[in-house]
């Protein structure tokens, strides 16, 4: 009996590592430190796959993000093979500025750099990391918007794969900054501030 009952808690035991293990977090994606994508880069982005910057009825404002991994499309700039996210501007709204970027991730943040488009999909403007900041959780280019863009282009900069931005915590001490190190993949977002709420008559703002 008591042999049986020794069994039966080693056996509960077992059970609670197995689940413990499986519900376990796993570890913070790394820095991807080259682009390995096996998609066909092209010249120019895909309208088709650009995500819409939606902004809800009353709000001022509207965000959209993107994971870049390796299934991502890539585009070819000056010989180098540069994944991306595209991102459409909505219509019907007055885009007043825009912030762009990448997300701060545990040990990583896209090397992003920021083009915006015409309706044709043609270069407006170019933001390279002297116009990158860190802004709250993100490390972002932040600009007014002007009429004749209609995307947001969001591509890596191989210029800062190899280097780091050093990143501390609000109420950190330096002992705490980390290196988040920047990366081909990573988390990026396009965000929209309107000049008045969306989808309100004008006699009801």
């Amino acid at each position: 009996m008591h042999m049986s009952y020794s069994r039966s808690i080693l056996a509960a035991a077992a059970l609670c590592f197995a689940a413990a293990c499986a519900t376990a977090p796993p570890p913070p994606p790394a820095p991807a430190l080259t682009f390995s994508g096996t998609a066909i880069c092209s010249e120019a982005p895909d309208a088709t796959l650009a995500k819409t910057v939606t902004v809800k009825k009353r709000q001022t404002s509207g965000n959209q993000t993107i994971t870049i991994d390796a299934a991502a499309p890539c585009v070819m700039v000056d010989g180098s093979k540069r994944p991306y996210a595209l991102f459409r501007l909505p219509e019907g709204v007055t885009i007043e500025s825009i912030q762009a970027g990448g997300v701060f991730q545990r040990t990583r943040v896209f090397a992003a750099e920021v083009v915006t488009l015409d309706a044709d999909l043609a270069p407006v403007r170019t933001y390279g990391p002297q116009s990158f900041q860190n802004r709250g959780g993100t490390w972002s280019s932040f600009f007014r918007a002007r009429e004749s863009e209609k995307y947001v282009l969001i591509r890596a900069n191989p210029d800062l794969i190899g280097d780091g931005y050093f990143f501390t915590e609000s109420g950190s001490s330096v002992a705490d900054a980390l290196q988040k190190s920047y990366s081909y993949e990573g988390l990026v977002f396009a965000r929209i501030y309107l000049s008045e709420p969306a989808g309100i008559p004008p006699k009801q703002q």
